[in-house]
């Protein structure tokens, strides 16, 4: 599987659940990160999300539990 140049290699963790959003991350290639979430009370927030790298990736987790948190106590 190694020897085909454009294969993909995908690594996936268990889900996380920070806040109110549920997180399923995989690393793709050893450079770039594939969010996959959701919002738990509100079903209709989805999302897939990639990014070049996993730095970008965790300020936009960060941004999103942050966000929800001041829409929902503040």
């Amino acid at each position: 599987m190694s020897d085909r140049p454009n294969s993909i290699h995908l690594t996936s963790y268990p889900f996380l659940k920070r806040g109110n959003y549920q997180f399923k991350i995989s690393v793709v290639n050893k450079t770039g990160c594939l969010v996959v979430g959701n919002h738990v009370q509100k079903p209709k927030v989805f999302f897939v999300r990639y990014f070049a790298d996993l730095d970008t990736a965790l300020f936009y987790l960060d941004f999103l539990i942050e966000k929800d948190y001041r829409d929902t106590y503040e």
